[in-house]
């Protein structure tokens, strides 16, 4: 923090500024190790436990059977509300799958 201060007074201030409750990652004093991770990569960490056990070949054909499911689910979910609403307002929606 120090070295913020010392440079970009004004990215300083903005920090104190922040609320702890919306973003702790300022005031966290621990040492990281390795690039920050988004919270979009840690939940498909958190989907893949079983298949980072296995070897590379089976580890891809897992994610991809994986993925091509929950797009099947999502594209199913469209065609469920398609169908259920006035056909006025229909709009398609096509995925090769």
């Amino acid at each position: 923090m120090e070295i913020i201060k010392d440079t970009r007074h004004s990215a300083y201030m903005y920090v104190l500024g922040l609320d702890p409750a919306m973003s702790a990652a300022p005031f966290m004093t621990a040492e990281a190790w390795g690039p920050p991770t988004s919270s979009i990569i840690e939940s498909i960490n958190s989907l893949l436990l079983e298949e980072r056990k296995a070897s590379a070949t089976d580890l891809l054909n897992s994610i991809w059977h994986k993925f091509m499911d929950l797009r099947f689910a999502a594209l199913r979910m469209h065609n469920k509300r398609w169908r259920s609403s006035p056909a006025s307002s229909r709009q398609t929606l096509h995925w090769k799958l």
